[in-house]
């Protein structure tokens, strides 16, 4: 049972659904195709037929799991499909050494891994801003990028459609940090509600079509501002159980009892 289905059908089995749309957002974790997930929408039937509809643009992670420690790693990634090498030196966010390794490691797809991940786009968002280059403790940049958060900007969000599934990008909200990298606790807020509500947005079409409840879980519940998001537009979210790691195990049995009973 995949990392990220626990988490959506741990909310399914508090509320007793077992048709549903679920929204998962958070770290990592791998997903049916092997990749490393964490920003999902999916449409649940009777109980444990899951269907991927959507989820966040894919995105270079580079040293694979160093990147969850030290962010500015994946935000080389990403600015690297907008910039060129002399362009990102010039935003003084990295210095010549690493500018050289990560331009290589790109260069010869090196040590690369490809990820959905909604807390690898926060923790690029929080190195970006100036916030935070090294996670030393659980969830650090994204939870100072939280902490500074104001009122965000209007930045509508953008979906492409590939092999049937909808797409959130998350390459032209970097674009729209560089274009406004003077607004650091607006741009905190913008990056957070466009996540959210581009999420929000492709399971709102799903419920549209199956007249189902829409779930939302993982370990970007814990931020107020985007699980609050979801409370306004009647996501129903864990209760009795954590939203992150810590109660995987218990949406694991709600679909393991459920594939027994078939």
């Amino acid at each position: 049972i995949k990392h990220h289905t626990a988490h959506v059908a741990s909310v399914a089995a508090e509320y007793d659904l077992t048709d549903y749309i679920g929204i998962a957002m958070d770290g990592l974790g791998y997903g049916e195709d092997g990749g490393l997930w964490g920003g999902e929408v999916f449409s649940v039937r009777n109980g444990t037929r899951f269907t991927r509809v959507g989820h966040l643009e894919e995105q270079p992670q580079l040293g694979g799991d160093s990147a969850t420690i030290y962010p500015k790693k994946m935000l080389y990634g990403i600015l690297s499909k907008l910039l060129n090498e002399k362009e990102l030196l010039s935003l003084r966010l990295f210095n010549k050494n690493e500018s050289k390794i990560y331009h290589t490691m790109l260069q010869k797809n090196l040590n690369i891994q490809r990820t959905t991940s909604t807390g690898r786009i926060l923790d690029a968002v929080s190195a970006f801003l100036g916030f935070c280059e090294e996670r030393t403790y659980d969830g650090r940049p994204a939870m100072i990028l939280e902490s500074r958060a104001t009122t965000p900007l209007e930045l509508e969000p953008i979906f492409s459609k590939v092999n049937g599934q909808t797409i959130l990008m998350t390459t032209p909200l970097f674009d729209f940090l560089l274009r406004n990298k003077e607004k650091k606790e607006k741009l905190a807020a913008t990056a957070q509600m466009y996540l959210a509500s581009g999420l929000y947005m492709i399971a709102e079409k799903a419920v549209k079509r199956k007249k189902t409840p829409l779930v939302f879980s993982g370990g970007v519940a814990y931020n107020r501002m985007i699980s609050g998001f979801m409370l306004q537009h009647n996501v129903l979210v864990n209760r009795e159980v954590p939203p992150g790691d810590g109660g995987i195990c218990y949406g694991q049995a709600y679909l393991a009892n459920k594939e027994q009973e078939e």
